[in-house]
């Protein structure tokens, strides 16, 4: 494919600069041009912008692929592994409707230096229960709201809905909240108010 663009290029290049040569220098009167000078610098134009785009398309998909596999190992490459990379960052909306509810404990979280649609994406390692089934240990992407964040913590429980074929698909049900647990007595945090 590259090679099919950078020929296209060069022949659009010479078929361009022939038909400026036909333009500039060939006319015999002052306002007669060749007939054949102004078609060639045209058709030359069109390939010179199509092989291009050819070549940006080719060259802008590789970096792109490599990308996204930096930072999502497992996502499809092209554009369509980028819709498919955001709509798992963002969860699994199709779950808060017909997914399993349980809880999760946060075990722990990093956050991965990305966001989508101003929400960072969050790395969590989670304790899952849901269901009958016994807990287990997940790792899970997701976008963390940002009203959330300083609330959102290791030691936090949030409510989840998961995958009942495929337990370690799941959502984070933000809606939900998030457990807080009450202080203790003696934190040095001040007690309720009456």
């Amino acid at each position: 494919m590259r090679a099919l663009g950078w020929a296209g290029v060069g022949v659009g290049t010479a078929m361009t600069l022939v038909g400026l040569y036909g333009m500039a220098v060939v006319p015999t009167t002052e306002f007669h041009l060749p007939t054949w000078a102004v078609p060639v610098f045209i058709v030359g134009l069109l390939l010179d912008v199509g092989a291009s785009s050819l070549l940006f398309h080719v060259s802008f998909n590789r970096m792109w692929d490599r990308s996204l596999q930096a930072v999502l190992p497992g996502a499809e490459g092209g554009m369509g592994g980028f819709l498919s990379a955001v709509s798992r960052l963002s969860g699994e909306d199709d779950l808060l409707v017909a997914g399993l509810p349980g809880r999760a404990d946060i075990l722990a979280m990093t956050d991965t230096g990305m966001s989508v649609n101003d929400c960072p994406v969050v790395r969590f390692r989670l304790a899952v229960r849901a269901g009958e089934a016994e807990p287990y240990v997940v790792d899970h992407r997701q976008t963390l709201p940002r009203l959330l964040v300083g609330a959102v913590l290791p030691g936090r429980g949030v409510s989840v809905r998961v995958d009942p074929a495929d337990p370690g698909r799941l959502t984070v049900d933000w809606a939900r909240g998030v457990d807080v647990p009450a202080p203790s007595a003696g934190d040095g945090q001040p007690g309720p108010s009456l």
